[in-house]
């Protein structure tokens, strides 16, 4: 099964150097299985209008360029593509994942229905923003409440080129393909809006479209159509594929599962309290003390997990 590997990502590699180990890691893995492996930065074709338009406006999420990759995909002769955030390492070097990979099923971090989707769509949180964000894109479609809406996480996925055509199709009739000028228009005229209409003027809340709410979105509408995806839940199933950190990882889980790949995240601001660390760095008189310490997190996990083919 010919398979590549697609990560993309609009840091300045020279400010977060640790995200360099990540890089080495996941090619020194690729190279050992023959996985092509593909790196989409801003100076990339695809990404290039979006990375003109990211720094333009500050409405507009790093994270939702993640969604070019499936374009890039599109674009090789690969029948599966691994779809990986830049905080991911390699834990097993030793078992190819195409071993693990069903024919025509779909894995992503973590896939579930929303439940009382009343209960959120009328309030400013980040599923009542995704819920919004569908059926404004689906308006069109009058019984759209009639289907189940799912809470998707993208930072590992693994997608067949049948799915990834039909989301490229979706997007480019939608007007959500980012890879063109006007899509990317669309959407921050989207954002723009539904921050004026709400009086939110904090750019930190997450009301800003990010990739799963355009993979929510295509799901959603295949419902209408009658297609199907048969969608692994990482978390859920399969810790041999992969362990996140919120899976409250330890020595002995890691050992238990021996995962090929685990994916660090940020330790977001409810969890900060749990951290004794995060008093120490405050006790240093340092501006952002969440950030400083998210920054140590990715080093030192980027360190542990780093990996190098023998010469």
């Amino acid at each position: 099964m010919k398979t590549c590997m697609i990560m993309s990502s609009l840091y300045d590699l020279n400010e977060f150097p640790y995200f360099r180990l990540n890089i080495a890691s996941l090619k020194a893995y690729c190279k050992k299985w023959d996985i092509e492996f593909i790196y989409l930065d801003r100076s990339s074709e695809l990404m290039k209008n979006f990375a003109e338009c990211f720094d333009r406006y500050d409405i507009l999420l790093p994270h939702l360029a993640k969604i070019l990759r499936l374009n890039a995909f599109l674009q090789t002769d690969c029948e599966y593509g691994l779809f990986v955030d830049i905080d991911t390492n390699i834990i097993n070097l030793h078992r190819d994942i195409r071993e693990l990979i069903e024919k025509d099923k779909q894995y992503t971090s973590f896939i579930g229905p929303i439940g009382d989707r009343k209960k959120y769509q009328h309030h400013r949180n980040r599923v009542g923003d995704k819920i919004n964000f569908s059926k404004f894109l689906l308006s069109n479609y009058p019984y759209i409440d009639n289907y189940e809406y799912l809470y998707l996480k993208s930072g590992f996925s693994i997608f067949n080129r049948d799915f990834c055509q039909k989301y490229l199709n979706f997007a480019s009739e939608h007007n959500i393909n980012i890879e063109n000028q006007k899509d990317i228009n669309n959407i921050s005229s989207y954002v723009e809006k539904t921050i004026n209409e709400t009086k939110i003027k904090d750019t930190g809340h997450l009301n800003k479209v990010d990739d799963e709410f355009f993979l929510e979105a295509f799901i959603l509408y295949s419902q209408t159509k009658n297609i199907k995806f048969d969608i692994v839940s990482l978390k859920e199933s399969s810790k041999y594929i992969l362990l996140e950190e919120n899976d409250k990882v330890n020595l002995e889980k890691i050992i238990e599962y021996y995962p090929i790949f685990f994916h660090n995240g940020n330790i977001s601001r409810e969890q900060k309290d749990t951290i004794d660390l995060l008093e120490t760095i405050k006790s240093t008189n340092l501006e952002n003390s969440l950030g400083t310490y998210n920054a140590i997190r990715h080093r030192r996990y980027a360190e542990l997990f780093e990996k190098r083919l023998p010469s």
